[in-house]
């Protein structure tokens, strides 16, 4: 039969150039090895050689998009050239005409379909339903002197111990499949019903089945026909009545209307029906129809509607076999009895019927000599719906590429899915026309090569490639990330193109920012200040990011220095870049640009762009670079005898001398337990401080092994004062009067004293020291042992303990004492001026007597203690 192309043209285009390069619809096989060119009227002759074949009205032409004639079917016949016969089992022969179809997956083959049966038997329906293969690929011209088409070996489709099959072969499928399908129980063997079975055809001509779609129906009794879209087929049964099929369902309906012409005077003998009996389906006015000719009569049936054949008078139908164009036309080829020359009529299907009729070309002459019989011109036996030179055509070039990035077969290019997609969206540049087309992805891993571990395969026959997911098509791929090779094949001689691809998840980034110094711009018209301080040429340069830190492939930070006026920075040249790859990192700029960052240097406009896996950002902040100092000093508090302050004592080294000691040594670093503090404090920063801190740790008694944190204590203040004692600042009040056993002469502390300067952070001043061994008596003045708990031995007298120092409200002082006397405790300031007397009454034990100084200026006083054992005499600070 005359096939359909799977590209619908409107009828004006059969009156244009297209329709000859696109010819094959247009070919009408005639007797006498001749072909009709209904686009141009032009008969063309099969050459008689090398081919040897017998006489047939069933020639099959293959023609190429040019429509050069690549070969040509004949039953019965096995030769080479532009003819080409069935190969036949042994010693069987074909029955009905044998169909031609394409396997995609198999370039430049094409597959026959027929029924044979054994030799001697009644030809027509046999009992062997088989598959041969016709290999063109060597075929370059027309007319051929080389190159001729040769048969492959035959595939047994399905096979029965007595007669009684016909086949016919559907269009493909859109994975390039194809069904068969095989009714068995043919008229004239007595079967009490037919049964429909359906094959499988592979992309790769591989047989599977059958699947028995229904069995029952009415007894077929001549070649069915299938709809071009393969849903529903048609045939005469044996009662001659036209019967339709559903192919998936087997749902059949009966037809009331033309029956086929019965022969000898009974339908038990089916010769010749196969052959005068043309059907054809197309769809008209939205319903499905079936036009159908039985060599007398000529309508059409409305499927699945029992009794509604409408007969269509005048069609001039005699004699022929039909078939629909690619132009939605009905071919047929009629022989005039009369004058002995035949037409190649056509019919345009109509709501009310087939609307104009006509002829493609003048008069076929008639070639004398041949029986009327051989003189039923007929048209090809392909399957309808199909271009079938157009399965092996090949695009002149393609290319694709996945989300937009191309690969090559030698270096996987990276394709980041960004923000949760999982799309990967293959994009397809083709030139050329094609009806197929193969996706491979293979998941692999990579070493300097691809090596594949799984794969899946996607095939779609159609004539246009979009743009497609090939997670939706491939879902193998669901959730994968790491390598992938991907194969593309676009028609079924196309040359594959392989691209290579890394697939990685990536986030956006997002929140970008740094800060310079530890300073962000925070206002657009007012640059953020940057100090350096103490000559310090540091800029550190912290960026950050609120998502997509792992993101980051690159990144360039570009410094321009500039002036600022009125909100307007204004550039002095074009400045300086560094570029970085990988993720983003803290450095410093004088260190990146030190010759350029000449401190101060004044204002400069910093950017920070980043070019991430899945979008690119920026960030730009203005800055003034000025000079700051900040410095913090103090001397140490010896014990009470020493007429000055000691220097800070910078490392853990101290001088040694023989303890315990009956009066105090003033060596640098050694303190008395109960006056150790610090003095002569002093501190200065740009932009000033709101605070001091001090920190005294302990440490073992060579200054390397930390102990523990003694004192940590925080005042707001913008100076600080001029003397403190550690026993006032300590966690726990008078901490080292209290552990005075455990720590003389043995561990080693550190005191800090540090300020939070406006522009230069924090700054710091430290000292080492140690606590001398007072030994168990007491020596006046100096305030350098207690035993543990504050509780005197009888023989070491009173001792005493004052805290804190400095104060802002009371002064605690604490003693022991041996016996039952009075205590005098008197305030003085520092020239000796008394301001308060109280006599405190001991007892025997620990004592504790609180005054009150919340009513004293600021500045320096002196206290006096009388005691048992003397008087002991220091210094505090009113805050």
């Amino acid at each position: 039969m005359i096939k359909i192309k799977n590209l619908l043209f409107t009828a004006c285009l059969l009156l244009t150039s297209v329709m000859s390069t696109q010819a094959q619809d247009t070919y009408i096989a005639l007797g006498s090895y001749r072909l009709f060119n209904t686009a141009t009227s032009a008969i063309t002759t099969f050459p008689g050689s090398p081919a040897t074949y017998s006489y047939s009205i069933d020639q099959q032409p293959v023609f190429n998009s040019t429509g050069d004639l690549k070969f040509s079917i004949l039953n019965n016949t096995a030769s080479s050239g532009f003819t080409v016969g069935n190969p036949n089992l042994s010693g069987s022969a074909t029955g009905p005409t044998s169909q031609v179809f394409s396997i995609p997956g198999n370039c430049n083959k094409y597959f026959t379909l027929s029924v044979q049966y054994a030799t001697g038997m009644t030809p027509y329906y046999g009992n062997v339903v088989v598959m041969s293969t016709i290999d063109v690929s060597a075929v370059t011209s027309n007319p051929a002197t080389t190159g001729y088409p040769s048969t492959g070996a035959l595939q047994v489709v399905a096979s029965g111990s007595v007669l009684g099959y016909l086949a016919a072969a559907a269009p493909l499928n859109s994975d390039g499949t194809r069904y068969i399908y095989v009714m068995r129980g043919v008229m004239g063997y007595a079967p009490p019903s037919s049964t429909l079975l359906r094959y499988t055809v592979s992309f790769n001509g591989v047989i599977s089945g059958p699947t028995t779609i229904a069995s029952g129906l009415p007894i077929i009794a001549a070649p069915m026909h299938l709809s071009p879209d393969g849903a529903s087929m048609a045939y005469f049964d044996n009662t001659g009545k036209f019967t339709t099929c559903n192919t998936s369902t087997g749902a059949f309906t009966s037809y009331l209307g033309m029956t086929a012409p019965l022969s000898g005077g009974s339908m038990s003998t089916p010769l010749g029906i196969y052959q005068i009996c043309g059907v054809v389906q197309t769809t008209v006015g939205g319903s499905r129809r079936w036009y159908a000719n039985n060599g007398t009569a000529f309508g059409y049936y409305i499927e699945s509607t029992a009794g509604s054949f409408t007969a269509l008078s005048g069609a001039n139908a005699t004699n022929c076999t039909m078939a629909l164009g690619k132009n939605g036309r009905i071919y047929f080829g009629q022989l005039d009895v009369a004058s002995g020359d035949t037409k190649l009529n056509y019919y345009i299907p109509a709501v009310s019927g087939l609307g104009t009729f006509g002829f493609t070309g003048g008069l076929l002459n008639d070639i004398s000599g041949f029986s009327m019989g051989n003189e039923i011109y007929c048209v090809n036996n392909h399957v309808e719906g199909e271009d079938i030179d157009l399965s092996f055509s090949t695009p002149s070039s393609t290319s694709f590429n996945v989300n937009g990035i191309t690969g090559t077969s030698t270096s996987p290019a990276n394709i980041v899915l960004c923000g949760g997609t999982t799309t990967l969206q293959i994009n397809p540049s083709i030139s050329g026309a094609f009806t197929n087309y193969t996706i491979k992805v293979e998941k692999g891993t990579w070493s300097g090569s691809f090596t594949p571990t799984s794969s899946q395969t996607y095939t779609k026959v159609a004539s246009n490639f979009p743009s497609t997911d090939l997670l939706t098509v491939l879902p193998f791929l669901s959730g994968y990330t790491g390598y992938m090779r991907v194969t593309v094949t676009v028609g079924g001689c196309g040359t594959s193109v392989v691209e290579l691809f890394n697939i990685s998840t990536g986030v956006s980034i997002t929140g970008l920012n740094f800060t310079v110094d530890g300073q962000t711009q925070t206002l657009a018209g007012t640059p953020a200040n940057v100090w350096q301080c103490g000559g310090s040429t540091a800029l550190p340069f912290v960026p950050s990011v609120t998502a997509g830190a792992g993101s980051v492939a690159n990144y360039t930070i570009t410094v321009v220095k500039g002036t600022f006026s009125g909100g307007i920075f204004t550039p002095i040249g074009s400045g300086v870049s560094a570029p970085f790859t990988g993720p983003l990192t803290s450095t410093d700029l004088y260190t990146l640009f030190p010759a350029y960052l000449t401190s101060p240097a004044g204002y400069i406009r910093v950017t920070l762009a980043v070019i991430g896996l899945c979008n690119t950002a920026s960030s730009v902040q203005i800055f003034n670079v000025q000079s700051a100092t900040a410095a913090v000093n103090f001397s140490v508090n010896g014990p009470s005898s020493c007429t000055t302050f000691q220097s800070r004592l910078l490392t853990p080294t101290f001088t040694t001398f023989a303890q315990p000691v009956t009066s105090p040594p003033c060596i640098q670093g050694w303190l008395g337990a109960g006056s150790c503090g610090l003095a002569g404090g002093s501190a200065s920063a740009t932009g000033g401080f709101s605070s001091y801190t001090v920190t005294i740790d302990e440490y073992d008694a060579t200054g390397t092994t930390f102990i523990a944190n003694v004192a940590n204590s925080t005042t707001a203040a913008t100076s600080l004062p001029a003397v403190f004692t550690f026993n006032s600042l300590t966690t726990t009040p008078g901490w080292f009067s209290i552990n005075y056993g455990t720590i003389k002469n043995n561990n080693a502390f550190k005191a800090t004293v540090s300020i939070t300067a406006a522009y230069c952070g924090v700054v710091n001043a430290y000292t080492w020291f140690k606590i001398i061994d007072g030994g168990p008596a007491w020596s006046a003045g100096n305030f350098f042992k207690t035993n543990p708990g504050g509780v005197a031995s009888t023989e070491s007298g009173d001792e005493l303990t004052v805290y804190p120092i400095p104060t802002d409200g009371t002064i605690n002082f604490e003693w022991a004492s041996a016996g039952d006397k009075d205590a005098q405790i008197e305030i003085t300031d520092m020239v000796g001026k008394a301001i308060s007397q109280n006599a405190v009454h001991q007892i025997q034990g620990s004592n504790k007597q609180t005054v009150d100084v919340s009513s004293l200026p600021s500045g320096m006083y002196i206290y006096k203690f009388s005691g048992e054992n003397g008087i002991k005499t220091g210094k505090f600070q009113k805050l």
